[in-house]
């Protein structure tokens, strides 16, 4: 049996992030929305609902889903994004927040979103 490989680490440094959108632009956070991270996971309230997060991803593929037929996939990295004011979640400390009722701003009352948000 031959022996399995793994993906090559993402590097916060160096790897670029993904961003699929509006081929007009990427879609402003809005500071003043509600900032659980359960609500902006699970898309409640729609897509285009207000978020004070502006979601990014490792992964190419990921991005040109949400970016649709009709929109844009945009490339930047953690070290720029922070450079402009916007803070960075990785992936593996998001997966820390969402347990039981979440912690932070995963904070959500039904465990089971959460859980729904974890995955």
């Amino acid at each position: 049996m031959a022996p399995r490989r793994s993906e090559p680490t993402w590097r916060q440094k160096a790897d670029p992030l993904y961003r699929g959108d509006d081929a007009a632009g990427v879609s402003l956070p809005d500071p003043v929305a509600d900032a659980s991270i359960v609500r902006h996971v699970l898309f409640l309230g729609g897509a285009g609902r207000p978020t004070p997060y502006p979601s990014t991803t490792a992964a190419r593929a990921v991005a040109q889903h949400f970016a649709g037929s009709r929109g844009r996939v945009f490339v930047t990295s953690a070290p720029r994004a922070k450079g402009l004011g916007l803070g960075y979640i990785g992936r593996l400390e998001l997966l820390k927040l969402p347990r039981g009722k979440g912690y932070g701003d995963a904070r959500w009352p039904s465990a089971i979103e959460v859980m729904q948000a974890r995955r």
